[in-house]
């Protein structure tokens, strides 16, 4: 898959640490271990690549390349502008205000667009980020724990990591500061969002449902949940 994906957007230079040097596949690019000095070759090509960059930003030009998943087939590279992104807050924050007075978890890998949506809404905003560290986003205590101890006001998780979310809440029950839980990435999992609406009610926090897929950029529809909602449902 690496291997895959570095030929198919031309790579000429693979930054790494030491943990991930070995890892990255042979090809006709660089690699280069930003721990160490860089090898003659390889400072040349950084110098070449830096020379050929654009000298001003449009909001046309890349911003970030992301691949699917790959399920039903290659992984697809998907070219994402500054554009689209800016575009994501501009409409999201028209039905869900944000600003320097939140805070925000990066739960989410880099590799899965929901952390675009996690990164860049708190720092295009004066937001503040929370990093969670890996072993804490495998441990369902001890997130409970960071989104109490930092005060998290948003909170963006797929529908199934929710369910352990919801379940270590069920068991602590700690008074949170959360403003709104956004979900995506999967398809609503109404029984844990009734459990709790049923502590907590919909409105503190409000329970966004949003969706869209990689090429439209990370969300595209937005739906509040409500109780007419929940009760209507037939799960």
């Amino acid at each position: 898959r690496m291997h895959h994906m570095l030929t198919e957007v031309g790579a000429t230079l693979v930054l790494t640490h030491q943990p991930t040097h070995d890892t990255v596949p042979h090809g006709p690019w660089h690699t280069l271990n930003i721990e160490n000095a860089p090898a003659p070759g390889v400072a040349l090509s950084l110098s070449h690549t830096l020379a050929h960059l654009p000298q001003s930003l449009d909001p046309a030009h890349a911003c970030y390349i992301i691949f699917t998943s790959g399920s039903t087939g290659r992984p697809k590279g998907t070219t994402v502008t500054h554009a689209n992104v800016t575009r994501l807050f501009n409409a999201a924050r028209q039905r869900l205000p944000f600003g320097p007075d939140d805070t925000w978890t990066l739960f989410h890998s880099y590799a899965f667009d929901f952390s675009v949506w996690e990164m860049w809404g708190a720092l295009t905003t004066g937001g503040r980020l929370v990093v969670v560290p890996y072993l804490t986003s495998r441990d369902a205590d001890a997130f409970y724990t960071l989104v109490h101890d930092q005060a998290v006001t948003l909170l963006s998780q797929t529908p199934s990591a929710f369910r352990q979310f919801e379940a270590t809440d069920q068991t602590h029950n700690r008074d949170l500061a959360l403003r709104a839980v956004v979900f995506g990435g999967e398809a609503l999992d109404t029984p844990s969002v009734r459990r709790w609406t049923n502590r907590h009610g919909c409105t503190t926090p409000r329970l966004i449902n949003m969706y869209g897929i990689t090429e439209t950029t990370v969300h595209v529809t937005t739906n509040e949940i409500d109780e007419n909602q929940l009760n209507n449902s037939a799960t």
